[in-house]
């Protein structure tokens, strides 16, 4: 009997190459998508070579197609409204690079409210999550990820 985590992983690999929004429309993922996993629950790695901290994702998403899917990350809560397509990609273009370790200990995490789907560059497909409070995620195609927020809190040295 396999244990739930890996049955879950096994009914994640094994979904079909479409999903739903949150209307209920058919989703596709895009073609240049179709190689990509949807990566387990749990956070990935950072990406090698991780970009500078306090910029922004480095890569031009300004014309990408960005869709959403309900497999890389479903809302479970009503409590904030859904983010529209521009909202998506105008937060991953203002996000600035954050650490994991940061981006885990540094912020308040909202439960349940998380979006997510693929964005789509002329060159590569990335899978992303977007968190209600200034938090999100970009996966690479490796399965390593980028880890950014609307601010980069400044701490202040202990006197």
């Amino acid at each position: 009997m396999l244990p739930a985590a890996a049955l879950l992983l096994v009914v994640l690999s094994s979904a079909p190459a479409h999903s739903e929004d949150a209307a209920g429309a058919p989703v596709s993922t895009p073609a240049s998508c179709s190689e990509l996993m949807i990566p387990p629950p749990s956070r990935p790695s950072e990406h090698t070579p991780y970009p500078s901290m306090d910029r922004r994702w480095p890569v031009d998403i300004s014309k990408a197609e960005i869709i959403k899917d309900q497999r890389v990350a479903r809302r479970l809560s009503e409590y904030f409204r859904p983010i529209s397509h521009e909202e998506v990609r105008e937060k991953l273009m203002r996000y600035v690079v954050v650490s994991r370790q940061e981006w885990d200990h540094g912020f308040s995490h909202v439960a349940h409210s998380d979006e997510g789907g693929w964005v789509a560059t002329e060159k590569e497909c990335f899978q992303w999550i977007v968190r209600p409070g200034g938090l999100a995620w970009i996966v690479y195609p490796d399965g390593t990820a980028v880890y950014l927020a609307a601010f980069r809190p400044r701490m202040q040295e202990p006197q």
